[in-house]
């Protein structure tokens, strides 16, 4: 078992999780929501900014150093814009 564990680059105790079929014990627990997390406005500025026609065609890559060159803005990360659109997407 060890040798097939390095080789698929994982450790034993996760193999032993596997063929157990282990689930997250603790699927009900309370998980604060990050000091640093976008509010639903800033999630509603987000999406807004990307169906102005201007954004409808371009990626977060190219949007958010637009709109701070150009109008002095920065509403959120590029990642963040990628994480939001992905949720829409995946309804």
């Amino acid at each position: 078992m060890q040798p097939a564990c390095a080789e698929l680059g994982i450790g034993t105790n996760t193999y032993r999780r596997w063929v157990r079929g282990d689930q997250n014990r603790r699927p009900q627990a309370v998980r604060p929501v990050p000091h640093h997390a976008l509010s639903p406005e800033e999630r509603q500025q987000v999406l807004e900014i990307c169906h102005r026609p201007e954004f409808a065609s371009l990626p977060p890559g190219q949007i958010v150093p637009w709109l701070l060159d150009e109008e002095g803005r920065y509403v959120a990360s590029e990642s963040n814009y990628y994480s939001i659109l992905l949720k829409i997407a995946s309804g």
